[in-house]
């Protein structure tokens, strides 16, 4: 964005979307306040964003179908168009105005004003007019009128261009001096068009593009474009700063961020965490606002994702490539806790409290600490069709749904909540339940309140102890129609999320009153955190405030009795930034005061509460002082610390008054406070104590509590990993991706991967490592890939995108792609590029490209990779075709054609297609080994093999009714991978003759909500050895008018080579000649500096009598000065001459 000098790139995918944005409809930029204005479609609202993407904040709400915006800078205000329709008939559209701070909101034209549909709107600040298009128009007849801005209310437009037929619907408008340039899209090829701004005269064609090319927005850089604005208060403001009309600026603090004193922002310390089709959101619960996109990478199937709020790091289970991994919420540092053993694992579950993982796998419930080691099993059976279970933390009690009977008549299922010991396994009495279901089981400990999803409510009961039957209460949720998708805990509040992508909020106490927090994009799940929950801890905390004023002393003797015989209190201990400012939040109006004393001699402060050590402190600018700002100090006074409003601490004399905050501690966790802290293992805390446990297959040593057997893995010659059998034995590992060589049992990277591509995504499996790694070498969602191709020899994946017919080169070492060429476009779904094939042995690169019409002629081309002006037609077919396959080693390409029929063409011998195969099967895909005599066609319902003429067919394998989206093959040896589906989506499988079919990579899941999952379009073998056998690399070919270029640059480069050469061949003559260098310094005292213009240091030769030494003199233009260097000995020092 120009911006009088200050230039910004806005990434759309790094700083935009990282805040959680569904569907940009436009952007203003504010050249005075540094600002962005951007409205959006999904969530109906225009939202303030700082130029380095960090705080935003929202400034109009509630819009139906925002279009354009522009900024009037002269009245600070925001212009924005919006179009709403109710059925075909009713429709209304306006444009609006705002301040720039999100004030005063009003419609400045009506739909009477602004014909069908605004479009796009700009404004002349020449001028002062307001120019919009309208693509409806009247009588069918796109327009483009302008209104006067200094008209406050105005009551009628000046059509200045009205064109018959439809200008293109799309966000070009702009004005440059008197003419006004717009997009006309009316036809295939589409122009730049303008006309003179007054008149509506003088139409000109500016461009016409040579190629088809989709013109999505345009922009005048030039200054007069965004005049200067001087907004001199913005330097003052931390975060935001708004423009207005009425004052200079106003500063703001962004979303999640609340005002404190002065003009500071403090962090809210309340959030949830949402995952959304492979994507982490962050909410603010205290006030609606807009979710941020937390820049950590995750895969689309990634459900379960658990927050630290003491490290701030995030971990999750990521169903694709089947590892439990650890990220910062900055996402810059991520790595893989447990990698290997996953493939049955579900329902990831963490327990921060007590530092444990605990995941479902098949019939067992594993656990393993925060780092994935100490791994062992809980439970050994009966977790098969657990689909929700809880972990209590503090009593070391794991609490999972079962379902016992069902009873027809009152549509009742009879459910257990089953109880078990973490520490122990052993079980607990089971609770009986009434209800028809139970999932997303949900717990409060400070409430001992259970609560669950039943179809479209929510059902709650109270328990205190196990055993025993319990009847469920109902919660009817605010959109009572709708089903709910999750639910979570946070305090005092339930939250829940519902299919209309509404989190709403209600009190766990009443469940009558229902808010809104947020509207999100479609979502399956969410966790909610609160930074200053002190449950993390490990302990019990109250806090009470108390405005009455006393003293230091006294607040410390009311507070050891302000909570009765539930124990002795003190003032309040803050060890943190999140214990402040939950203390914080107990200020109503005045400073209270803290348990921060300073000690009789005035060196130490220290905390009332003598057990507490901490560093922690939050003193206020000037502090800590000793109270001067309470007047003098005389005396043997005692000092302490107060809070103030904005949470910052200052010194106050004890003999002061202020009210105060007691606090109640249980420290209740052995595992943290008592005897468990020395466990070698894994310590479960349980009601009065705890248990220490040990990985599987270790026991605690005899007579010790917490001492466990030594590990022989830690005495074992493995590098990379190591792991017990049941039989204690120790087996070396490798990590992800790596097989383990037998002669020296070092673990080695494979070379051969599987890539896949789906409708938005590439990704590669590693194939022959006992733990596949899976890597997503690329995902966007401005792309449809159709098809790719392998290059092993460049390590270079081709793609093909249908939506602009364009080839790609991706790189798998950076995972960057880049263009390769283009081709003719695409009008439907069988036209453009449909598959790739690479011949390695020519290194060309082969695509089919269908005609638009199935009627036209549908060609297969290649391409040299390195000139892809080398262009050449090698079939034309009448017929749509479906894809193409090039067995290199023999020079033949095969393809199939839009009735299944399989056709051959020999490159070598330049002969005509052949048709091969004709069979009962309709074939959709050929693939063969590299030096293999026979190809694999994928058919329908089945794989079929035959030899290299399509003779001899049989069936290889059957999908069994998994018929994939779209058959595609790829072959490895003796392993075949093709495509399948499940009840969710397409799986790629491998198998063979002698081997079991083995499932390798799920498609993801695009929307949670439908469980819609990506498509797999095409699947390819990288193998090192596949493409070993390619001739070296020649000359790529040129065409001549590369030839003639390359010619006349290469003269121009000799001539300036010559040229060069003679003038320095004479300056070095000139500058090194000695008697030049003696008269140059003999008059250094009368020569002016400023006029020196040689530039050269000059050499004087070591065996020179009149000089000393051997050395350098040489002009410094910087210092006005001209230095002689030594250039001797140890030192390079420099005197003045």
């Amino acid at each position: 964005c120009y911006s009088s000098g200050f230039t910004i790139l806005l990434e759309s995918e790094s700083v935009l979307t990282q805040n959680g944005i569904s569907l940009i409809s436009d952007i203003a930029v504010d050249w005075a306040g540094k600002n962005v204005y951007y409205g959006d479609t999904f969530t109906g609202s225009i939202y303030a964003l700082t130029m380095n993407g960090k705080y935003r904040k929202t400034i109009v709400k509630n819009q139906n179908e925002l279009q354009s915006l522009v900024i009037d800078m002269k009245r600070r205000s925001l212009l924005f168009s919006t179009w709403w329709r109710n059925g075909q008939a009713n429709s209304r559209s306006a444009i609006h105005t705002v301040h720039m701070d999100g004030l005063e909101l009003r419609e400045y034209l009506g739909p009477d004003l602004t014909g069908a549909r605004p479009w796009t709107l700009t404004i002349d600040h020449e001028t002062d007019k307001l120019f919009f298009l309208d693509y409806y128009g009247i009588m069918d007849a796109g327009f483009i009128a302008s209104i006067d801005l200094r008209i406050r209310k105005p009551t009628k437009t000046n059509v200045i261009q009205l064109k018959s037929g439809v200008i293109s619907p799309l966000n070009f408008l702009a004005i440059y001096k008197d003419e006004v340039f717009y997009f006309d899209g009316r036809s295939s090829r589409q122009f730049i068009t303008s006309f003179n701004s007054t008149t509506g005269r003088d139409l000109k064609t500016q461009w016409k593009p040579k190629d088809w090319i989709g013109i999505m927005d345009g922009v005048i850089a030039h200054p007069s474009r965004q005049p200067y604005v001087a907004a001199s208060s913005c330097k003052e403001c931390p975060q935001l700063c708004l423009l207005s009309p009425h004052i200079d600026a106003t500063c703001y603090c962004g979303q999640g961020f609340s005002r404190g004193a002065g003009r500071t922002c403090t962090r809210d310390t309340k959030f949830s965490l949402v995952v959304s089709s492979g994507s982490l959101l962050e909410i603010n619960t205290e006030h609606d606002s807009l979710p941020r996109r937390l820049p950590v990478k995750m895969s689309a199937t990634t459900t379960d994702v658990h927050f630290n709020p003491v490290t701030r790091d995030i971990i999750f289970f990521d169903n694709s490539v089947k590892e439990i991994i650890k990220a910062s919420s900055d996402g810059r540092l991520i790595k893989a806790l447990i990698n290997r053993g996953l493939e049955k694992a579900r329902q990831f579950n963490v327990d921060f409290l007590n530092k444990a993982m605990y995941w479902i796998s098949g019939d067992t419930l594993q656990v393993a600490n925060l780092e994935g080691e100490n791994q062992r099993t809980v439970i050994k059976a009966g977790m098969a069709r657990v689909e929700s279970y809880i972990i209590d933390g503090m009593s070391g009690i794991v609490r999972w749904p079962a379902l016992i009977t069902w009873k027809k008549k009152r549509a009742l299922s009879n459910w257990e909540l089953r109880s078990y010991l973490i520490g122990t396994g052993e079980a607990l009495p089971a609770t009986s339940i009434n209800t028809a279901l139970m999932r997303s089981l949900k717990f409060s400990p400070q409430h001992s309140i259970f609560i669950w999803i039943n179809n479209n409510h929510m059902e709650f009961i109270h328990l205190n102890k196990t055993g025993g039957r319990a009847n469920a209460v109902t919660i009817l949720p605010k959109y009572r129609n709708e089903e709910i998708n999750d639910i979570a805990i946070l305090n005092e509040h339930l939250y829940y999320l519902q299919k209309t992508t509404k989190l709403v909020r209600t009190s766990l106490l009443d469940f009558s009153i229902h808010r809104d927090v947020a509207t999100l994009p479609p979502s399956s799940r969410i966790n909610l955190y609160d930074a200053n929950q002190l449950y993390w801890r490990g302990e019990i905390k109250k806090l009470v405030s108390m405005d009455q004023e006393v003293t230091f002393r006294e607040a410390v003797a009311q507070c050891k009795t302000a909570f009765g015989e539930e124990g002795e209190g003190t003032l309040a201990v803050i060890q943190d930034e999140d214990q402040n400012a939950e203390i914080l939040e107990r200020i109503r109006s005045k400073s209270l005061w803290i348990g921060y004393e300073l000690t009789y001699n005035y060196q130490i402060w220290r905390w009332n509460d003598s057990s507490v050590r901490s560093s922690y402190e939050n003193w206020a600018p000037g502090h800590p002082s000793f109270g001067i700002e309470y007047g003098p100090v005389t005396g043997n006074y005692e000092f302490a610390a107060i809070m103030n409003l904005d949470g910052k601490w200052k010194v106050a004399p004890a003999h002061k008054k202020f009210g105060y905050v007691c606090q109640l501690v249980k420290k209740t966790n052995q595992c943290l406070y008592g005897g468990g802290k020395d466990c070698s293992g894994m310590c479960v805390p349980r009601a009065g104590g705890f248990t220490c446990t040990c990985k599987d297959h270790l026991r605690l040593i005899t007579g010790s509590k917490t001492e466990c057997e030594l590990d022989p893995c830690s005495k074992s010659s493995c590098r990379d990993g190591c792991t017990l059998t049941s039989s204690r034995e120790t087996r070396c590992t490798c990590p992800p991706g790596m097989y383990l060589r037998e002669k020296d049992q070092i673990c080695t990277m494979v070379a051969s991967f599987v890539i896949v591509a789906t409708d938005n995504m590439i990704v590669e499996q590693s194939i022959g490592s006992e733990v596949p790694l899976t890597r997503t070498l690329f995902a966007s969602y401005k792309y449809a890939i159709s098809s790719i191709a392998v290059n092993v020899e460049s390590k270079t994946v081709y793609f093909s995108d249908k939506l602009t017919n364009m080839v790609f080169a991706l790189d798998l070492l950076t995972s960057k792609e880049k263009v390769m060429f283009s081709d003719h476009p695409v009008a439907n779904s069988s036209g453009g590029i449909v598959d790739l094939t690479y011949d390695w042995v020519e290194r060309r690169l082969i695509y089919v490209n269908n005609a638009m019409l199935a009627t036209s002629d549908h060609h297969i081309y290649s391409r040299n990779i390195y000139d892809t002006a080398d262009k050449r037609i090698m079939v034309t077919e009448q017929a749509v075709i479906n894809s193409v396959w090039c067995h290199a080693t023999r020079g033949y390409v095969y393809y199939t054609v839009a009735d299944g029929t399989v056709k051959r063409l020999n490159v070598k011998e330049g002969s005509k297609p052949e048709v091969i195969f004709e069979k009962d099967h309709k074939i959709y895909g050929v693939t063969s080994r590299n030096s293999g005599k026979e190809i694999f066609l994928a058919s329908e319902h089945a794989v079929l093999v035959a030899d290299l003429d399509g003779d001899s067919p049989k069936v290889y394998h059957n999908y069994n009714g998994g018929q994939p989206s779209k058959p595609t093959i790829a072959a490895q040896d003796d392993t075949l991978y093709w495509v399948r589906a499940d009840e969710y989506g397409d799986v790629v499988v491998a198998g063979s003759s002698t081997k079991v079919d083995q499932p390798l990579y799920h498609a993801q899941m695009v929307y949670s909500s439908s469980r819609e999952y990506d498509h797999i379009v095409k699947i390819a073998i990288y193998d090192a050895e596949q493409q070993s056998s390619a001739p070296p690399v020649t000359e790529p070919h040129t065409s001549r008018t590369k030839v003639i270029v390359g010619s006349v640059v290469g003269i121009i480069v000799l001539v300036a080579m010559v040229i060069g050469i003679l003038a320095i061949r004479r300056r070095f003559f000139r500058n090194s000649s000695y008697s030049f260098l003696v008269n140059r310094e003999r008059a250094t005292n009368e020569i002016d500096i400023a006029n020196v213009t040689f530039d050269n240091p000059t050499y004087e030769p070591e065996d020179d009598d009149d000089y000393e030494g051997n050395r350098l003199v040489m002009p410094n233009i910087a210092l006005s000065q001209i230095e002689d260097y030594n250039l001797d000995g140890d030192s390079f020092g420099a005197d003045r001459i």
